[in-house]
């Protein structure tokens, strides 16, 4: 299975995929879609039908994603200064 490119956009082509049954992963599919009417399906067809929420509401969550600072960061990526 390929993976659904448009490295230059954000958009909902990977969503668009999972509804045709075309997930990238065996997980994905059976996770975010599997077309039985669970909540997750209808998130799915949802953020299809109406990708300015997609947009919206993904740009709202990955603004509230905090960064995890673990280790040190130097210019020899080797080695800890």
């Amino acid at each position: 299975m390929q993976l659904p490119v448009t490295p230059r956009r954000f958009d909902t082509v990977y969503l668009k995929s999972l509804l045709k049954n075309k997930g990238l992963l065996h997980s994905d599919q059976e996770v975010l879609f599997k077309g039985n009417g669970s909540g997750s399906d209808k998130l799915v067809q949802h953020y299809c039908s109406h990708s300015s929420a997609f947009f919206s509401d993904s740009m709202i969550k990955m603004g509230n994603i905090k960064p995890l600072v673990l280790g040190k960061v130097g210019l020899n990526c080797r080695k800890i200064n």
